[in-house]
């Protein structure tokens, strides 16, 4: 997904805790901060689960975040993916996201390039092409927990997205599961 969003169009956001492939949090009901999710709950928990703290450290107290109890709570599963950890694994969600947002960045066609959508016939591929005077570049996104191919030409030099990077082969782009071809 940060993928996604660094390929398309437009100015992009990434919420703190994205990088790090944070899960929306359970929030349990008595801790419930967020004014819409007191009111709506059970049906809706309010915005909570995505306002916990930033998991820095995960064998610390509230993930590092505060000595003093803040808020909202650190889920257990938000302290298994916190910074301290992630910068352990170099095929951490966290690296990706560093290195995605890096490569972006010496690509002007993403910062500034028209976009024009490819008609991939299945709805959970994505494809589209990044386009200006200075180059073009392919964007194909498997949404799916299958393998596809993708009858397209392939080329130029793709980014390395580790397991989930898609392979060219003569004409034929291969997808794995969630995965991602970007050249």
């Amino acid at each position: 997904l940060i993928a996604l969003i660094c390929c398309l169009q437009g100015t992009i956001f990434i919420y703190e805790g994205e990088e790090l492939g944070l899960p929306e949090a359970a929030v349990p009901p008595e801790q419930i901060q967020d004014p819409w999710g007191k009111f709506l709950y059970p049906l809706w928990q309010g915005r909570d689960g995505c306002r916990t703290p930033m998991p820095w450290q995960g064998r610390k107290k509230h993930g590092g975040f505060s000595k003093s109890k803040p808020w909202l709570p650190v889920p257990v599963d938000h302290e298994v993916l916190a910074v301290d950890f992630q910068e352990q694994d170099k095929n951490a969600p966290l690296h990706f996201a560093r290195r995605f947002l890096k490569w972006r960045k010496e690509h002007p066609v993403l910062l500034a390039g028209t976009i024009e959508f490819i008609d991939l016939y299945d709805d959970t591929l994505l494809g589209f092409k990044r386009i200006s005077g200075g180059g073009e570049i392919l964007c194909l996104f498997n949404l799916s927990d299958r393998e596809h191919t993708v009858p397209l030409r392939g080329g130029g030099n793709s980014f390395d997205a580790g397991a989930l990077t898609g392979r060219a082969q003569g004409s034929v782009i291969t997808l794995p599961p969630y995965g991602v071809y970007v050249a």
